[in-house]
């Protein structure tokens, strides 16, 4: 009887080829390791290509308008008579032509030079000399730049802003 049972035991709970329980548990938990480590590197290279992307299109816009700013002071005569309109650390006045800070942009011949993913924290124009050249000779004016531009309030990658200073002269006597 003995035997019996032995051989019922034995075909009743022969080895039966495949995985146990916990074999996929540990399989199951190793891939979720590795997976969520792919993830997580997938995830960090986007955000770091979206700020690459961000800060190249800055230096190409920071760019445009250096050289936009830059033709119109060296082709227009700055404006030192002009009542209406007063030089100051946010604005310069040109003949027929303003450049100002305001509302987070700087505003060129009424529109925007940066576009809406871009915020100017902080532009400055001085100007020197600060009144008409006409009274001490023919001084050559001068305006120093200093622009300050980073990223939006509605971008959600952010990136630290760009400074950038240059001085320009104005090729023009009045």
């Amino acid at each position: 009887m003995k035997n019996f049972f032995q051989k019922f035991l034995q075909k009743k709970f022969r080895r039966i080829p495949g995985f146990s329980l916990i074999e996929i548990l540990v399989a199951i938990v190793v891939s979720g390791i590795v997976l969520s480590a792919v993830m997580t590197s997938y995830v960090s290279l986007t955000q770091t290509s979206r700020k690459i992307d961000l800060s190249r299109q800055l230096q190409r816009e920071m760019n445009f308008a250096m050289i936009r700013i830059g033709d119109r002071i060296r082709s227009h005569p700055i404006d030192f008579l002009d009542k209406k309109c007063k030089n100051s650390a946010s604005k310069l006045c040109l003949k027929n032509l303003t450049i100002e800070f305001s509302d987070g942009n700087l505003w060129f011949e009424n529109q925007p030079l940066f576009s809406e993913i871009f915020a100017v924290e902080n532009a400055t124009f001085a100007l020197t000399p600060s009144t008409d050249p006409g009274s001490f000779g023919k001084t050559q004016p001068r305006v120093k730049i200093i622009l300050e531009v980073g990223s939006a309030e509605k971008n959600h990658v952010k990136i630290p802003p760009l400074l950038l200073q240059t001085t320009i002269s104005s090729r023009t006597y009045q």
